[in-house]
């Protein structure tokens, strides 16, 4: 896990890869400020995800 200047947090997994035999596959995904913001407060469901 990195967070940069920005307060952006970048998080990095290294997993086997399933099609080829001893090597391994690096996945990223970096999140930013203002996304963790939205899911610190939580937010509100969108009417066409709620039940009933």
């Amino acid at each position: 896990m990195q967070i940069d200047e920005n307060g952006d947090v970048t998080v990095s997994i290294i997993a086997d890869d399933i099609y080829s035999q001893n090597s391994t596959q690096r996945y990223q995904i970096t999140v930013t400020e203002a996304e963790i913001s939205i899911l610190a407060h939580g937010v509100r469901p969108h009417k066409a995800l709620t039940a009933g």
